[in-house]
């Protein structure tokens, strides 16, 4: 299978580059080895990351109010009373 599809590959290739100038032939394929480069850097990395990662926390309740707080203490009130409209 391997085979096939590399004697296809050249086969490809080889159609492509008889109507191209060597010059041009070579910018297309060494934008073709960063392309793969790139894509093997950054599958490299992402699995690197995804396995260093911690698990998330689990999901905690917000934290709880002093009941003073939760009905408006003194100073807040002093702080918003001058605020026109208030």
């Amino acid at each position: 299978m391997i085979d096939t599809f590399k004697k296809t590959l050249w086969a490809t290739a080889d159609k492509l580059r008889a109507n191209m100038d060597a010059a041009e032939y070579k910018h297309l394929v060494l934008g073709l080895i960063f392309v793969k480069y790139i894509s093997d850097t950054f599958a490299a990395r992402r699995t690197e990351l995804a396995s260093a990662q911690p698990p998330p926390p689990a999901a905690k309740s917000a934290p709880r109010l002093p009941a003073a707080a939760a009905a408006g203490s003194a100073a807040s009130r002093r702080r918003w009373c001058g605020w026109p409209g208030r």
